[in-house]
């Protein structure tokens, strides 16, 4: 996003779905506020500051921009739709930003993560939320049009917002809006292309040196460790005909035990 100018965002009210309550003044910042200047729309609301009434859910919202202040969608390179968007299954580089909304209902408090995402439609914005707590989540399209009324020169327009319709006799509040939309914000910064210093004809030549004494020490290595292989092979020769020497002793006194005992017997008879 680029800042010159003002921004408004206008709550459509499901009960009369002509109407729109403007932001009060001071609840929506821009970051950094500086001409020509990659900014963020910062959003930070309460329930009367949002334009919410009680028992009521927005139908939409709109948010308008002055002349001279542009939302880029294509700052972002990745793109999403509805249908991936509910299945959580967006490209982080699709992000255009992030928010939440804190509701109560019946006494109790939920809170709903919002994530703008980059369309795979021209201008298209996709609205997505999901309510960890009751499970709820939903995803719709906005469109980024040219306004028709001062003093709108560009309108994010979401005519239809996800959002589930109230059972009669429920009490709901919806207290506080906080949006932060900025293209780019999910994008990694790319690293600058490194390049290599190309060895000068010095520095090449002792690394040239230092490798081959590498080599050389490598070698000695070997050498040590083939001799050393070689006398233990050598000594394993020799404990294996030791071996085969005690094995023929000890079947030779085998069979000399067995004939004395054998003329033993037959001189007791």
């Amino acid at each position: 996003m680029s800042r010159w100018g003002l921004v408004s965002l206008l709550a459509l009210a499901s009960a009369v779905p002509a109407a729109a309550s403007p932001m009060a003044a001071g609840t929506l910042t821009v970051k950094p506020n500086a001409p020509s200047t990659g900014s963020h729309l910062v959003v930070d609301a309460g329930a009367n500051d949002a334009g919410f009434r009680k028992g009521q859910i927005p139908q939409g919202f709109a948010i308008g921009f002055q002349k001279g202040f542009v939302l880029d969608t294509t700052a972002v390179a990745g793109t999403c739709t509805t249908g991936q968007a509910t299945k959580d299954a967006c490209p982080a580089n699709s992000v255009l930003g992030t928010g939440q909304i804190d509701v109560n209902l019946n006494g109790g408090t939920y809170h709903a993560a919002i994530t703008f995402f980059r369309s795979t439609t021209a201008n298209g914005v996709i609205f997505y939320f999901k309510e960890p707590q009751s499970g709820f989540n939903g995803a719709s399209e906005g469109t980024l049009k040219t306004g028709d009324a001062a003093p709108y020169d560009d309108v994010l327009e979401f005519d239809k917002l996800p959002l589930p319709d109230l059972p009669p006799g429920l009490d709901l509040q919806l207290t506080h809006l906080s949006l932060d939309i900025g293209a780019g914000s999910a994008t990694p910064a790319k690293k600058p292309a490194t390049h290599k210093k190309k060895p000068s004809a010095e520095n090449t030549q002792k690394l040239e040196e230092a490798r081959r004494e590498e080599i050389a020490k490598a070698k000695l290595i070997l050498r040590d460790a083939e001799r050393v292989l070689k006398e233990a092979q050598e000594r394993f020769k020799g404990v294996n005909a030791a071996w085969e020497e005690a094995k023929n002793a000890l079947e030779n006194a085998s069979r000399t035990v067995q004939e004395a005992t054998e003329h033993l017997h037959s001189l007791v008879r």
